[in-house]
């Protein structure tokens, strides 16, 4: 740990928040850089060299870092440029907070504290990505717009402010900024958030449903009569207001019997023991049902964002934007199935890369030319 450079910034709270100063730890020396902090009188060219300075801090090595996606709306790196970023969460909502998360983390000693978490890495991968995005923009009709993601959210999952991107309709006219990437490849999770329930959970029944179809249909056929018919959406919303009402009892617990206990047992253990995704992210909110459905959700956008980072390593320009359970590529005709071979390897294997190849996550190909008009493509599991 002692090795690792450590960055702080203090930011002020706008739409964009613009960088006041920031403290620099390495090797247990902290440097202190004016930024756009009013008041020091900080030349611009004071202030672009300090900038310049954080990123080559950030670009050389690992870093651990606060506020990676502020960070980055400042500075320029590309995602296979470094190793890991860590990013801590200082939760401070206003300037004076952050100064003592600065305090805490640097000045008190960050060179002792605990080795960085798999989760913030992570993280911190994926907002490289989300930087990149943000500063390309999108097509809307013939204006360019620039979604601002955050992922600053309880379960990690992130949204978009200014432009939402992730709210899109179908037919709503967004393209990419390049006109001759004019083929989009939807790569989307088949019930992402039942899978990981099913893998958290060790549940039989869901986990071997998605060997050919998913838990929804698995259940459908398991129980419909000629008497009495149920629908696979009817199904899939039982389940889901099951699932994040944490219901023991719900409809279908008794075909769910390892969903059912796992639930159960995390209820029991609440309070005294945190709840933590598949990467160890920790939900620790106070609110049973928020933090439980933050273990589910957020292991999906820890899936997301892992694809993300190896995706961007390879062309983060062929990104057009994930939806939360689905990653969409723009791309020439003749690179369709090139793109197809390779992303959909590593979302059928989201974890591969920390260590987890066993787990799968089937997902679904679909192909368009115009955003929301997709073709169904394949199935792969």
């Amino acid at each position: 740990m002692s090795n690792i450079p450590a960055i702080c910034t203090v930011f002020d709270r706008g739409v964009r928040p613009k960088p006041l100063y920031s403290m620099v730890n390495i090797g247990g020396v902290v440097k202190f850089l004016p930024l756009f902090l009013k008041g020091l009188n900080t030349k611009l060219s004071t202030v672009y060299s300090n900038l310049q300075f954080i990123e080559d801090v950030i670009t050389k090595s690992d870093v651990y870092i606060n506020d990676i996606s502020s960070h980055l709306r400042y500075i320029h790196v590309a995602p296979q440029s470094t190793k890991r970023i860590y990013e801590f969460s200082q939760d401070g909502k206003t300037p004076s907070e952050d100064v003592k998360a600065i305090k805490k983390h640097l000045c008190l000693g960050l060179i002792n504290a605990p080795k960085p978490k798999l989760w913030m890495a992570v993280k911190g991968g994926a907002a490289l990505v989300y930087a990149h995005l943000e500063k390309r923009g999108v097509m809307y009709g013939h204006k360019l717009v620039h979604p601002i993601y955050d992922m600053k959210t309880v379960s990690g999952r992130s949204r978009s402010r200014e432009f939402n991107i992730l709210g899109v309709r179908k037919d709503d006219p967004i393209t990419h900024p390049d006109p001759t990437l004019n083929y989009m490849i939807c790569f989307d999770w088949v019930a992402a958030d039942m899978r990981l329930a099913g893998l958290l959970s060790g549940d039989k029944f869901i986990n071997n449903s998605f060997k050919k179809s998913d838990p929804y249909i698995h259940t459908m056929n398991a129980i419909n009569t000629n008497e009495e018919l149920i629908s696979r959406s009817e199904c899939k919303r039982e389940y889901l207001r099951a699932l994040y009402d944490i219901d023991t009892n719900g409809m279908f617990m008794n075909l769910t019997s390892g969903l059912k206990s796992w639930m159960m047992s995390k209820i029991k253990e609440y309070g005294s023991d945190v709840f933590k995704t598949i990467c160890g992210r920790p939900q620790h909110s106070g609110e049973i049902k928020t933090d439980f459905n933050a273990i589910i959700q957020g292991s999906v956008a820890e899936a997301i964002q892992l694809v993300l980072k190896k995706v961007g390593e390879k062309s983060i320009n062929n990104i057009f934007t994930e939806q939360h359970d689905s990653l969409i590529i723009c791309c020439v005709e003749r690179e369709i199935q090139m793109w197809i071979d390779f992303v959909k390897n590593l979302m059928l294997r989201p974890f591969e890369t920390i260590g987890l190849s066993e787990v799968t996550m089937p997902v679904k190909i679909k192909i368009g030319t115009s955003w929301g008009h997709w073709i169904d493509h394949s199935v792969f599991r």
